[in-house]
C-alpha cells in the first residue's frame, strides 16, 4: 500500500516547515551558548539528511515516512524550547 502523490507532497511540506519553524524559533528565542547552538543544529540535520537521503536511496513511501519523522522532531524540539523558556 502506498501514498499517493498528495500525501507525500503534504509529509514533505509539513515536515520541512515545522523544521524550519523549530529550528528558527529555537535559534532566534532561546540564549543558547556555543556548544548547545551546535549540538542543536547537527541534531535537526540528522533526521533532515536522512529524510532526503532516503528519497534516492529507497522508495517514495520510506521518504515520506522520514518526513513524518522528521515532523514529529521538529514539535518536539519546539515544545522542549517553549517548555525551557518557561523556566
Amino acid at each position: 500500500m502506498g501514498f499517493s502523490g498528495k500525501a507525500l507532497s503534504g509529509a514533505i511540506f509539513l515536515g520541512l516547515l515545522f523544521a524550519l519553524f523549530a529550528a528558527v524559533f529555537l535559534a532566534q528565542f532561546l540564549p543558547l551558548d556555543k556548544a548547545l547552538h551546535r549540538t542543536f543544529w547537527a541534531g535537526l540535520s540528522v533526521p533532515i539528511t536522512w529524510a532526503w537521503a532516503s528519497l534516492w536511496l529507497f522508495s517514495r513511501e520510506r521518504f515520506a515516512r522520514a518526513m513524518w519523522q522528521v515532523l514529529a522532531l521538529s514539535i518536539v524540539l519546539l515544545l522542549a524550547g517553549i517548555g525551557g523558556m518557561q523556566l
